[in-house]
């Protein structure tokens, strides 16, 4: 081997040497940038726009609203969130409430007013994200919701039936979802929940149908908070 090709391949080597040991002296929450390694917490709130499917409601999706909190974290392709977020809904019947109601000679039925109910649940998705291009990224995975009040706002149900607690309290889903970021902190998503549990409580005569909720909602995040690996936000 020649001089020359001998002092190349000394400084091929030295180069090789000197770019590894600088890698292995950078911080870690420098190769997570470089890697595009990061986390976010933040706000979500936009609208939530539920139906409840089965016998005796309305198949309608009516406006509500939700708002929470999320955390995330996230590689360049794959990332996973977890969410906790508060939504209302509303449902409404398509027959008076004591439709299916055997009235007592002491009780005569309201043959008018129909169900109208309106209902508060807190929700804990855990969805797994996909993002095929830098600024559009695909979700899905299981929800939990906790329904936390149920309001019979004209209480038909309750001179009906004497009883206005219409649903279970514990529901299970599936989410499907989009988001596109707008800007730098801001993004804009769109998801569909589709209920597995039947909520119906079986507390009313005639009332046997299965009732599992759907529901679209559009939303804008707003990060809060992006770090690295030990080192403070940006």
């Amino acid at each position: 081997m020649s001089v020359k090709s001998r002092f190349s391949a000394a400084a091929v080597a030295a180069f090789l040497l000197i770019s590894a040991t600088a890698n292995a002296q950078l911080p870690q929450w420098k190769i997570d940038q470089q890697r595009q390694v990061y986390s976010e917490f933040g706000l979500k709130f936009g609208g939530n726009f539920q139906q409840m499917n089965g016998y005796p409601f309305v198949q309608a999706y009516n406006p509500g609203g939700i708002l929470g909190v999320y955390v995330s974290k996230h590689g360049k392709t794959y990332g996973i969130k977890l969410e906790a977020t508060l939504s209302t809904a509303q449902y409404k019947t398509m027959d008076a409430a004591s439709h299916q109601f055997v009235a007592s000679s002491d009780k005569p039925k309201d043959t008018v007013s129909k169900g109208d109910f309106t209902t508060a649940s807190i929700n804990v998705p855990l969805l797994l994200e996909i993002r095929p291009f830098r600024h559009l990224l695909f979700q899905f995975g299981p929800q939990y919701t906790h329904l936390l009040m149920t309001m019979d706002n004209n209480s038909a149900f309750k001179k009906a039936w004497n009883n206005d607690n219409i649903f279970k309290n514990d529901n299970y889903s599936l989410v499907f979802g989009l988001e596109t970021d707008i800007t730098r902190g801001v993004k804009l998503g769109a998801t569909f929940t589709e209920s597995m549990t039947d909520v119906n409580n079986g507390a009313f005569i005639g009332l046997n149908d299965r009732w599992q909720s759907t529901a679209a909602q559009v939303y804008l995040i707003v990060k809060l908070k992006k770090w690295y690996s030990h080192r403070n936000a940006s």
